[in-house]
Order: structure tokens, then sequence, then C-alpha cells
């Protein structure tokens, strides 16, 4: 996911440079996420200062319209969407849960902890964690034990803010589960070799 996350920032910066109307969109790195999904008692805002401060140097995050958190829990992965314009945080759980659960625990520690680290590092000026919580709950849900993952993807890639494309449907993961692979491996900050990786994970009888 946090490779994943990374090229969704490069694809999107490119869409922008194409056509600046559409809806700005950033994802949070996996790594600083986990940092900040611990309890608000226990956070450390310097832990975070330098690593904000450089992404904000990159970035921008102030001129982004919808901040991503992808958040993974128990093996579990989640999404917090934080709308800067209308000020708004949508919560997508692919499994269809009520928000009265561990991981959404884990979300409001991270926007809370996100929202006190922007101001301290002087990234963000407004204070997101008193933004409006919302819980859209029409869009697609997984039906597989294993998908989560993909499908905070492309909950990543279909909400605009007010509404979700929800012309992906469940048939489609298998397809997109390939197209995924494709971008990981192809990435230049892929480490694994295709060709290792064919060996690995085709090959086998």
């Amino acid at each position: 996911m946090a490779l994943w996350s990374y090229e969704f920032k490069i694809e999107e910066a490119e869409l922008r440079e194409k056509d600046n109307n559409i809806v700005k969109k950033f994802a949070l790195s996996t790594v600083l996420t986990d940092k900040l999904k611990i309890e608000p008692d226990n956070f450390i805002q310097d832990s975070c200062n330098t690593a904000l401060t450089k992404l904000n140097k990159s970035w921008d995050l102030s001129k982004m319209d919808l901040l991503f958190s992808p958040i993974v829990e128990e093996a579990h992965w989640v999404l917090v969407s934080v709308n800067m314009f209308l000020k708004e945080i949508c919560w997508f759980n692919s499994l269809g849960r009520s928000h009265d659960t561990k991981y959404f625990v884990s979300t409001k520690n991270v926007v809370t902890n996100f929202s006190k680290a922007c101001i301290q590092a002087g990234v963000l000026n407004k204070d997101i964690s008193l933004f409006y919580w919302k819980y859209p709950t029409d869009y697609p849900h997984q039906k597989s034990l294993h998908d989560c993952g993909l499908y905070t993807m492309l909950y990543m890639e279909s909400w605009n803010g007010k509404k979700m494309d929800t012309t992906f449907e469940p048939h489609m993961i298998a397809n997109y589960r390939k197209l995924a692979a494709e971008i990981l491996l192809l990435s230049s900050r892929n480490d694994i070799l295709t060709s290792e990786f064919v060996e690995k994970y085709c090959n086998q009888k």
C-alpha cells in the first residue's frame, strides 16, 4: 500500500498538470499513518514534524482538496478522506460495518494526531479535527475476506469528495488486482525485479 500510495500521488500530480480544475487528491503514506494512529495521549507531535515539513515542501498540502489516509488495523484496510473545501471527513470501510469498531478508533486517532501535528509544523492553518464527520453508505463493499486493500485503492481513485463513482463492481476486482500488480511491479521505486517476482510467485506448480 505504501508504494501504491506514492504512485497514486504521482499519477494525480500528472493529471493536475493537464487539467488544474480537477479535484486535487493526495494520499498520505502508510508509514506516516502508522505513526498517527496511536492514542492521542501517547502521541508525540515532534515525531512527525520533520516528515510533514518535508512532505509539505514537495506537495503543499494546503492546496489539496482531498487528503486520503489509508489505515491498516489487524490486517484490515480502511480509508478516511478529509475534504478541505467542504470541511468534511468521510470514512470508508469495505466490510460495511458500523463506525463503532477498532478500525474507526484508529481512524479517529489519525485525524486528531494529524491535525495537531500539521498545526504545530505550520503545514495547515485549519484544525481538521473540528470538521464534520460523514459516513457514506452508497459505495461498493467487498464480497470476499481478502480484498480490503484493493477496495481502499479504488475508493481513493473513485471518491470525488461528494460521491463515489460506483462503476467498479465486485466482479471487476480481479482485473483491478492485475492492474495494481503491474503498476507496482513497474514502479521505479520497486526494489523487486519483475523476473524475480515471476520466478517466485508465477512459476509455482
